[in-house]
Order: C-alpha cells, then structure tokens, then sequence
C-alpha cells in the first residue's frame, strides 16, 4: 500500500541501530528506530502516506563491538 512500508531485517549482532527513510540527496525524511537492537529478524512498519512520490533509501547504521556497519536499500513511492 502507498501509506505504508514493511520492513525485514535481520542483524548478526545486537547493538545501537538507527534506521531512516533518506531521499536522493540524503536527507532524513522518517526516522523508523533509534536505539538497540537485539541479534535476530525484525520486523518494522513505517507509514509513508506524507511522502511525495518518489526514490527513497532506506538506511541503517548500525555500531557494535565489530564497529560500525551500513546498508542501504532503495524503494519507490507511487501515487
């Protein structure tokens, strides 16, 4: 659904996790967890629906005793 986006993730390891829905140019859009993260799947809901349309990334950073560790995954917003 356009409102809202399902979120997946699997960590190794456990540790400070920030997740963010950034546009193109990098800039914060939603903010979706600050915080620590347990080792194991997750899984997280964000609503969209103020968003224009568009590409979005979804980022993750994520610091632990093996340092600190990005992913970052694109997804589309349609009318």
């Amino acid at each position: 659904a356009r409102d809202a986006a399902h979120l997946q993730l699997f960590l190794s390891a456990a540790g400070h996790a920030e997740l963010e829905i950034v546009n193109t140019l990098g800039a914060r859009q939603l903010l979706l967890h600050t915080g620590y993260l347990e080792a194991g799947t997750h899984l997280l809901s964000a609503t969209t629906g103020k968003l224009p349309p568009g590409v979005y990334f979804i980022r993750l950073q994520l610091q632990n005793e093996a340092g600190v560790q990005y992913l970052v995954s694109r997804f589309i917003v349609q009318q």
